[in-house]
């Protein structure tokens, strides 16, 4: 089970603290303004929902951080953040927080500020900068979520506890969807027993909707569960994740309800085969350009190469998705030990056949991979 508390440890707390300033000293950033739920967690311990959605943290350089709550959420803040200093605001006016961030900045003002936000939405924004900027008119802002990305790139002992906990979470929910599975199924009605089963073991909130696709929906990108029955024969992709803690998890299978194609199970062959042989290969110090041509390779000798996207998965903790994106762009990044993964992201798209797709979770560390979802990698059949 995962709690809804996670204990924050007052030394790892500070380790990150001095991380972030080094990359604000290096990327040229006097003070960051936080909102997102990934980096409120990752720099103030809290965990509670109602403090993801409405608090703002404000980290100089130099000075103690400040976090700005409304008023009715001030309690909770002081029980689970490190941060000392916190601010609160009413509820309204409409535009009390942004004002209260903007005062809470020109505390740490100087000339020329550079200031560094990881996510606002545009009206937000907007408000701060006009507020912030009427009295520090040279004031910069420049988006500082990729550089928030990379603190958050490495993962701690406990940051990998919570992650395996999430995937095991996650083989329950695709075990669950496996026994739903039927002919004149709803894919609403999947996804709700995988969904179910992962909430009883104490998943948090769902990061991405559940993906259920079947027939012709399996050649779709993004195909979210929908009203649609499964037919006889139809093939049927599941592609889910719970959340523990915080951090996130991610699993995809197929299969067929009835009877599949020789295609169908050729093309799911080398699906696994292209899966098994890039986790074989993926330790600390191998490139993405690597693990991209062994894929390649594999689907050009099974003729499948034009059906494939060129996106092979993503990195993964408190993000469901996190940088650098595993695709050919970034070729020359290297895998770091104490990462975690996620391969593959796209299906293998091929009109006769539907879209197949397989992906599974795996930590890197020096010498190997290992794989952290474990439900069976075989092509589902009921």
């Amino acid at each position: 089970m995962c709690s809804k508390h996670v204990e924050f440890n007052m030394s790892i707390w500070k380790e990150r603290l001095s991380n972030a300033r080094k990359l604000m000293e290096k990327n040229g950033i006097d003070v960051l303004v936080l909102s997102s739920a990934e980096n409120l967690q990752y720099l103030s311990g809290v965990t509670d929902p109602t403090l993801h959605t409405c608090v703002t943290i404000v980290l100089p350089i130099d000075g103690k951080p400040v976090m700005i709550v409304l008023w009715l959420d001030i309690e909770v803040a002081r029980k689970q953040s490190q941060i000392q200093n916190i601010n609160y605001v009413s509820c309204l006016p409409i535009d009390a927080k942004e004002r209260k961030v903007a005062e809470v900045l020109r505390e740490f003002s100087t000339p020329g500020i550079t200031v560094g936000v990881d996510y606002l939405d545009f009206s937000e924004f907007e408000e701060l900068k006009t507020s912030f900027q009427n009295t520090s008119p040279n004031a910069k802002f420049v988006d500082a979520s990729d550089m928030l990305s990379m603190l958050r790139f490495i993962k701690s002992d406990e940051e990998i506890k919570l992650i395996r906990k999430a995937a095991k979470i996650s083989d329950y929910g695709m075990e669950a969807a496996v026994r739903a599975l039927r002919v004149g199924a709803t894919e609403i009605e999947v996804a709700a027993e995988a969904e179910y089963a992962m909430k009883k073991r104490g998943s948090w909130e769902l990061r991405h909707p559940t993906i259920i696709a079947s027939g012709k929906r399996t050649l779709l990108v993004h195909p979210y569960a929908s009203e649609k029955r499964i037919e006889k024969n139809d093939l049927v992709v599941i592609d889910l994740g719970a959340v523990c803690g915080g951090y996130c998890s991610d699993i995809c299978r197929t299969g067929v309800v009835g009877a599949s194609n020789q295609t169908q199970e050729d093309l799911f062959k080398a699906v696994l085969e292209a899966q098994s042989a890039a986790f074989s290969i993926l330790k600390e110090g191998t490139t993405i350009g690597t693990v991209n041509k062994v894929v390649l390779g594999i689907f050009q000798k099974t003729g499948y190469a034009k059906y494939f996207p060129y996106l092979l998965g993503h990195f993964i903790g408190l993000q469901l998705e996190e940088e650098p994106m595993i695709m050919p762009k970034n070729a020359d990044i290297e895998f770091k030990s104490n990462t975690v993964v996620s391969l593959f992201q796209s299906s293998v798209f091929m009109p006769s056949a539907g879209g197949v797709r397989i992906e599974d979770m795996a930590l890197v560390t020096k010498t190997k991979s290992e794989v952290l979802t474990h439900y069976p990698r075989e092509f589902i059949k009921v």
